[in-house]
């Protein structure tokens, strides 16, 4: 019995750390890095990427990257970001149909609290999300709409 109870709460604490709200909003505009570097946290494992990386990283121009959607795939889609700098992800849409642009936070999971997303860039529109370069890491991104083909990494370092 006494074994039995150190068992039992550990499997309750397992699993309410498995819970979450589905239903909570997730943040859009800016992902802020910087609650993993307050903790000494660095960025946990994060998904692969549907699409194949681009050999090379797109490095940063003026403060911006620019990324093309097209053929629904984000081009480039190798992404760096110089440590400790924000840099301005520019999205086109040169496609016919909308797409979404969600990075994976510091917790390496998709849709949580600590997502940077922008919800809809509409065929022809841009769109912009700001990402700070706080805690040195790969991040994860991808598109909801098109979650099996459609991806990227951005490169802190």
């Amino acid at each position: 019995m006494r074994l039995l109870a150190p068992l039992i709460l550990l499997i309750a604490l397992a699993l309410a750390a498995c819970g979450g709200d589905d239903d909570a909003p997730a943040a859009t505009g800016a992902l802020d890095n910087a609650a993993a570097t307050a903790t000494g946290v660095g960025t946990p494992s994060q998904p692969d990427p549907a699409q194949a990386l681009d050999a090379e990283l797109a490095e940063p121009a003026n403060g911006a990257i620019e990324v093309t959607l097209q053929d629904s795939l984000f081009v480039p889609n190798n992404l760096h970001v110089p440590l400790g700098e924000a840099v301005t992800i520019r999205m086109t849409n040169a496609d016919a149909v909308g797409h979404t642009f969600r990075v994976a936070g510091p917790d390496g999971v998709y849709t949580t609290e600590d997502d940077a997303v922008l919800d809809s860039i509409a065929a022809g529109d841009v769109g912009e999300l700001t990402f700070n370069g706080a805690t040195p890491g790969r991040y994860t991104y991808r598109c909801d709409f098109h979650p099996g083909s459609m991806g990227g990494a951005i490169l802190v370092d």
